[in-house]
């Protein structure tokens, strides 16, 4: 089978209808009509369920549909892969990241960016969102991982972006709460010691007191490692955000999210996670790589879609 027929098939599913991707793809329909019954004869399946306003897909069609990008990524990222090593991109890569560590999905990123890219060097900057921001516009760094529970000011571009929720870590053999609980509402921390990062202690504080109780705070830590350290101990909760509880979870802790005491998510415990550049100005060989490695990566772990 034609890669290429793969192709036109993603521009069908995304297009919605034969006309609209015949256009995206420059092909005539009739030629990307017979390519889909190709397939349809090929995998003894009906891919599309077709009325008057668009396509939708059937189950058979979204495998296919899965797969389909799976083959074009891979042969993408084999072309850059070669390309990259025949014109040996070589530089430093200056990085700007939010002091909340541990971030076991950007440390992935990075580490498997540098195994792909070993010629490539690394500034790291580690610093507050706003300070981070200040760094682009400054030009100190080329590209910033930030988290903001605001719109993005209308000088950058997010070249991805997640949403995380506020959670809640704690030892599973902790005091104060059952770990078997799948959420924690805001009220059941009213008495429980907490250690928290400064991006999100206004926000949980004032949540706190529109619930009626000031929240008692044992520390305010610029690294989540530490925020996270008192909770290991079972002195505290960590007060935490993330877009994936399960990479908190050990034998040891659990990790849940913070609800109201309606049972609904606080809009204020929602922030976004964004992999930021000016939105005017060149932008390097490197730190172009790098945000394209970076949506590949995103599309490959099949995480929230890009802003």
């Amino acid at each position: 089978m034609n890669l290429e027929h793969y192709r036109n098939y993603v521009a069908i599913v995304e297009a919605g209808s034969l006309s609209a991707a015949a256009l995206k793809q420059h092909i005539a329909q009739p030629a990307l009509t017979n390519q889909l019954k190709h397939f349809e004869e090929t995998f003894g399946a009906t891919l599309f369920v077709r009325n008057t306003r668009q396509m939708e897909l059937t189950d058979a069609g979204k495998i296919l549909y899965d797969k389909a990008k799976h083959m074009i990524y891979l042969e993408d990222a084999a072309y850059k892969e070669i390309s990259a090593c025949v014109k040996g991109i070589r530089g430093t890569l200056c990085l700007g990241i939010t002091q909340a560590y541990p971030d076991p999905f950007f440390e992935d990123l990075l580490i498997h960016f540098h195994e792909e890219n070993p010629d490539i060097q690394f500034t790291l900057y580690e610093a507050s969102s706003n300070d981070l921001i200040d760094l682009l516009k400054d030009g100190v760094i080329e590209v910033g991982i930030i988290r903001t529970s605001r719109i993005l000011p209308p000088i950058l571009t997010a070249h991805l972006s997640f949403t995380e929720q506020m959670m809640v870590s704690g030892r599973r053999d902790n005091p104060w709460i059952s770990p078997d609980q799948e959420e924690i509402h805001l009220e059941e921390l009213k008495n429980i010691p907490l250690s928290i990062t400064p991006g999100v202690y206004k926000r949980f504080t004032d949540a706190c007191q529109r619930s009626g109780f000031t929240p008692q705070i044992l520390s305010i830590s610029t690294s989540r490692t530490n925020a996270l350290m008192w909770a290991e101990h079972g002195h505290a909760f960590a007060v935490i955000t993330t877009d994936n509880a399960a990479q908190y979870e050990t034998d040891a802790l659990f990790c849940r999210p913070i609800l109201t005491a309606k049972g609904c998510v606080d809009r204020n415990f929602l922030c976004t996670r964004a992999v930021t550049t000016l939105k005017e100005g060149n932008r390097s060989a490197v730190a172009l790589h790098f945000l394209d490695f970076c949506r590949q990566y995103h599309g490959l772990t099949g995480e929230e879609t890009e802003m």
